[in-house]
């Protein structure tokens, strides 16, 4: 990572944000677990979020050939697992909890809806 004109250049300050971005990624200090943590669980909230906005605005997948948008890879790769604050990880499992019934909604409703057709 190249940081250039940082605090004007040459007062340390390049210095000093990529120190910050490091302690971020290797998660070294309690402000940069949470952070880190916190980016995470934006993540599978915004996934969740454009799953549902892309079914309800595909009125649930009913006779319009779609069924939303799925974003299963984003909820894969970010298991509760890898949040290393407790409170964080709790607020992961409830989202991916809540993913899980809704998805079995989904598929429930579109094997409903696939049956009404024949």
């Amino acid at each position: 990572v190249e940081v250039v004109g940082v605090n004007g250049g040459g007062g340390g300050g390049e210095q000093r944000l990529l120190q910050l971005f490091h302690e971020y990624e290797q998660r070294e200090t309690r402000e940069a677990i949470v952070v880190k943590d916190l980016d995470l669980l934006d993540m599978i909230l915004q996934a969740q979020e454009y799953e549902t906005q892309t079914y309800n605005d595909n009125d649930g997948g009913v006779g319009v050939g779609q069924k939303g948008i799925d974003l299963e890879e984003f909820f894969q790769g970010t298991p509760p697992s890898r949040f290393q604050d407790a409170k964080l990880r709790e607020v992961a499992e409830e989202v991916h909890r809540q993913r899980g019934e809704d998805m079995a909604r989904r598929r429930r409703l579109a094997v409903v809806v696939e049956g009404d057709g024949d």
